[in-house]
């Protein structure tokens, strides 16, 4: 009795832990996000949770390959760049970019 009541809670906890999975992979962030005084950043999935980041910075554009874990943006080398936040992104400088 109690092997079969251990598999149920597996097979329970396996089936919850490859949802909670699929759903972050659902997500997609992609758009233009627009802050307080007009700057634009636009963000554009690639595949999974990769997306391609376009920001202007006065001389041009620039774009950036990032990736998204548990709504926080890196870029390829592991460093926290900012969080999205419902319709929202705020960068880690604090700045708060909204949906368009």
């Amino acid at each position: 009795m109690k092997k079969s009541r251990i598999k149920h809670l597996f097979a329970a906890g396996l089936v919850a832990l490859t949802l909670t999975a699929c759903n972050e992979d659902s997500k997609d962030y992609s758009g233009s996000y627009v802050n307080d005084s007009g700057r634009t950043l636009v963000f554009k999935k690639v595949k999974n949770n990769e997306y391609i980041y376009t920001f202007d910075f006065g001389a041009g554009q620039h774009n950036r390959t990032t990736i998204v874990k548990e709504n926080r943006l890196y870029d390829t080398d592991n460093e926290l760049l900012g969080e999205f936040e419902n319709n929202s992104y705020k960068n880690n400088k604090g700045t708060i970019y909204t949906k368009q």
